[in-house]
Order: C-alpha cells, then sequence, then structure tokens
C-alpha cells in the first residue's frame, strides 16, 4: 500500500534539481516519503545516508563528483546545492520520518563499494590480506575506480569475491551486517558480468 512518484530529469537544466527539492516539499506537506532513489548504485546511496545523518561536506563533495560519472548532468554545484537542501529538510523531519536513499542502480565506479565493504567486513589481526589490499587502495585514493573488468579495482574486487567463495566460512564470521554484504556481492558479479543491462 504505498505510491511511487517518479521524476524525469531534463539531463542539461540546472532548474532540474529546483524542481526535485519542490517535488520533495510539496509531498511532504501532504505525506511523509519514505524512500529516495536517485540515479545511483547501492554504496553511493548508503553514503548519502551518511551525508545526511553526519552533514560532511566532503563526503558529499565527492559523492556527488563519484556519482555524476555515468550522468555529468549529476556532477555540478546544483545537485551539491540540492543535497544540502535535502538535508536541511530531512534535519526538519520527525525521526521515523526521514528518508532514506536507496540505491538499486548498477555500479557507477568502485569506490563506494570499495569502501562500504571495508566498513561491514571486520578483518581482525589482518588475517584477510585481500581486504589490506583493497583498504591501500582507498587510502591512497589515486586510482580511477573504473567499473571495466580491465582496471586495478575491478580486478582487487574479482580478486576479493573469489576469496569471499574460497574462505566463506571464516568471512561469515566477521560479517556485520549479512544482508547488505549479499546485496553487494550479487551487485559485483553482476557488474563484472559483460552481459549486465541496466534496465534489467
Amino acid at each position: 500500500n504505498f505510491n511511487i512518484v517518479g521524476f524525469g530529469a531534463y539531463h542539461g537544466s540546472q532548474k532540474t534539481e529546483d524542481v526535485e527539492l519542490n517535488i520533495f516539499k510539496s509531498i511532504l506537506k501532504k505525506t511523509p516519503i519514505k524512500f529516495y532513489l536517485p540515479e545511483t548504485d547501492f554504496s553511493i546511496a548508503h553514503y548519502f545516508n551518511v551525508y545526511l545523518k553526519t552533514g560532511d561536506t566532503i563526503l558529499l563533495k565527492d559523492l556527488v563528483t563519484q556519482y555524476g560519472i555515468r550522468v555529468p548532468q549529476e556532477r555540478t554545484i546544483e545537485v551539491y546545492n540540492k543535497w544540502k537542501k535535502l538535508k536541511k529538510i530531512n534535519d526538519n523531519l520527525p525521526q521515523k520520518e526521514k528518508i532514506q536513499i536507496v540505491g538499486i542502480d548498477l555500479q557507477v565506479n568502485n569506490k563506494y563499494v570499495s569502501k562500504h565493504i571495508l566498513e561491514i567486513v571486520k578483518n581482525p589481526n589482518n588475517q584477510f590480506s585481500i581486504l589490506n589490499e583493497i583498504n591501500e587502495m582507498v587510502k591512497i585514493d589515486s586510482t580511477s575506480y573504473s567499473t571495466k573488468s580491465t582496471s586495478y579495482s575491478s580486478k582487487l574486487l574479482m580478486k576479493f569475491v573469489s576469496d569471499y567463495k574460497n574462505n566463506k566460512e571464516i568471512y561469515e564470521k566477521n560479517i556485520s551486517n549479512k544482508f547488505e554484504f549479499n546485496h553487494i556481492l550479487k551487485n559485483l558479479k553482476i557488474s563484472f558480468s559483460k552481459k549486465s543491462e541496466r534496465e534489467k
């Protein structure tokens, strides 16, 4: 028992973000908005939720930069400002009516999925060497994080998926959120496939 409101963004217009905010405000006068599904992947959406909770504008700037890799329209100051305004709107909502960001798109890039994995998989005594490698990649932060199979980050994430498959029992004890982890794995497998189609 719910409604879905779809908004077809007019790419190339800086007014798109203003219209989107006006739609939010208009709907919120009548009813809460439970989920917001921007055109992004699961892990970038996860970190947009982190931004809405913390107000970390350095995180927001990077999220907008990474988010806009697929659609350059999203890599603008207007999008950055939209998220800041959306945070103000969200801050004024009662706790049980806060908006949750959900990403259902294919992987945009590998940066935030790598950070997400490091957040939910513990690595006691550095027993997972592949997690150390991913951590080092994120720490140095000089790769492109391209989802192309030939990229360094993709090869590292493929290695991680394979390591998990071979050591599932050990990993299982160190995963703090199994739902998120399984969803990330599913997304990664889809992004590794040459036949992956966004619409499906």
